[in-house]
């Protein structure tokens, strides 16, 4: 994979991170029968609202796009015999990363 395309893979990974912990924190303590000696933020959590469900499902489905385009341009798995595929793949990673555009580390040659 071409360093640039890496380093796109690796930004994308980060801020799917970032929003995946953002949409966990949105999620509120479940109050119960806990021990004492747990403090309330390690408590298990549930949503808060249907928009958190939702946001965590968006992250993983993000996820799975952009590792499945980091595998299949990995020398040892690529698609390199369906080139199209591949093609497709990468306009579609690069499509994910205009979500994050006015994000510091964004590097607009990664645009579409």
């Amino acid at each position: 994979m071409p360093t640039d395309l890496a380093d796109l893979v690796d930004f994308l990974l980060r801020r799917l991170a970032e929003d995946e912990r953002a949409a966990q924190q949105q999620m509120v303590p479940i109050p119960g029968d806990h021990d004492l000696a747990v403090p309330p933020q390690d408590w298990p959590r549930a949503p808060g609202r249907g928009a958190d469900v939702r946001a965590l499902r968006d992250v993983e489905a993000k996820r799975r796009i952009v590792e499945m385009y980091a595998e299949a341009v990995a020398e040892e798995t690529g698609l390199h015999e369906a080139p199209e595929e591949e093609e497709t793949l990468e306009t579609v990673v690069r499509l994910l990363s205009l979500t994050y555009e006015d994000h510091p580390d964004y590097d607009r040659s990664w645009r579409p």
